[in-house]
């Protein structure tokens, strides 16, 4: 992806040869300039400034499907490259503030994502994080580490 003049598509090589690009059989297109791919569990992410499509299938790349995962998006360039996949989860910012996209817990699929803003409980780490980061050192090594902190 990222090719001058195809900012809205990205190619896909061989295995055995990378420099093999069946055009237009190995090619998808999606709506906006993609900005990043991100691999998510078996399938791929692909974000653009206003939408994250999940690209998913096997074998020949004319059995996948892409469809649009969320939309009405503002990611800046730098916020798509920085998108972090944990697990089964993905965390991005758009528009100033923070979410996850986490697996809807109804359904057995993983591409079935729900959208959910955690920006609320970010802002309140940053606004107390002493008094966080105090609890959160407490909990992981007992009752003492308060003692010890002011032994040094």
């Amino acid at each position: 992806y990222g090719v001058e003049g195809f900012e809205h598509g990205m190619f896909f090589s061989e295995v055995g040869n990378p420099g093999y690009f069946p055009y237009p059989g190995n090619a998808e297109w999606v709506d906006g300039s993609i900005l990043n791919v991100v691999n998510y569990l078996d399938s791929l992410l692909i974000i653009t400034s206003n939408t994250i499509y999940v690209m998913t299938g096997e074998g020949l790349l004319s059995t996948y499907s892409t469809t649009s995962l969320i939309t009405n998006l503002n990611i800046k360039p730098v916020d798509a490259l920085n998108i972090k996949v944990i697990k089964d989860q993905v965390f991005f910012k758009s528009d100033g503030k923070y979410y996850v996209l986490k697996p809807n817990a109804y359904t057995n699929d993983a591409t079935d994502l729900r959208n959910f803003e955690i920006s609320a409980p970010i802002q309140e780490i940053l606004d107390n994080f002493d008094s966080v980061a105090d609890e959160v050192l407490t909990r992981l090594y007992g009752a003492g580490y308060a003692e010890d902190k002011e032994a040094n």
